[in-house]
């Protein structure tokens, strides 16, 4: 797997106290050797001495010797030390020695165990997605064999349209709402009112909505579109419909009191 850090974790002082009792040779194998375990993202390396001897940029009599070393002062496990040991000047270049980092080869298992949650994790989410996604027998588990007809995806297209309505409702065309209103400019003035309620965090509810239509029927069109552009512009959360024939100084105190203007 290919590392996707340019850097790695070094911890200074623990390394410090692992390499204290070695060589400068054994000490610039494990460098090396970390440096490769980290570039693959794993916490062991096997190989041949050759091979290893060209990783650590040593030659295999100075990568026996720093093997032997880190063995024998527990800095790193290696398999196979003893026939090393035995054969220390002796051990063919083709000899196979496994070198493995602990905290490497912790940290290693702990990414597979987590990518293994993740995935069971992932697969049941995707079982239990709803079957009436438009799904490809490829892509998923379920009992789904085919891909839906367009005539099969029409119900999931009228949930979705439904939902959106919930987010968005907009009362005209109701059963109450004025049939002298219908016009495209009241209803754009209509849905401009509702989304100023929204956005004071203010959603008018279907009772309010109900009283307001009612009162703007005892007015024109162009009159109950000014009641609506007034409220809007002065941040009024009601609708009075003197406020269009009176100016703020012909209101009375208890009215500017009731708008917020200030005296």
């Amino acid at each position: 797997m290919a590392n996707k850090l340019p850097y790695m974790q070094f911890y200074v002082n623990d390394f410090d106290e692992d390499t204290a009792s070695i060589s400068s040779l054994a000490v610039g194998v494990w460098i090396r050797i970390l440096m490769a375990m980290h570039k693959k993202r794993t916490g062991s390396i096997s190989g041949t001495l050759e091979k290893l001897s060209q990783i650590t940029r040593a030659t295999v009599d100075e990568l026996k010797t720093g093997l032997v070393e880190l063995s024998a002062e527990n800095v790193a496990n290696i398999h196979d030390i003893e026939t090393l040991k035995k054969q220390i000047c002796n051990a063919p270049c083709n000899a196979v020695v496994t070198v493995i980092c602990r905290r490497l080869k912790r940290e290693e298992e702990k990414r597979i165990l987590t990518s293994e949650r993740v995935n069971k994790l992932r697969a049941k989410r995707d079982c239990n997605a709803p079957c009436n996604a438009v799904v490809t027998q490829e892509k998923s588990d379920c009992n789904a064999t085919h891909a839906p007809k367009e005539s099969e995806s029409e119900p999931e297209s009228e949930i979705k349209k439904e939902n959106k309505r919930k987010k968005i409702f907009s009362f005209v065309g109701v059963d109450f709402f004025p049939e002298k209103f219908k016009t495209k400019t009241f209803t754009t003035a209509w849905q401009e009112w509702e989304v100023f309620r929204r956005e004071k965090r203010c959603a008018l509810t279907e009772s309010t909505a109900k009283k307001q239509l009612a009162m703007l029927s005892a007015f024109d069109e162009s009159e109950a579109i000014a009641i609506l552009d007034k409220s809007i512009t002065n941040g009024w959360q009601g609708l009075f419909p003197e406020s269009v024939k009176k100016g703020d100084d012909e209101l009375s105190v208890a009215e500017k009191i009731e708008r917020g203007i200030q005296i």
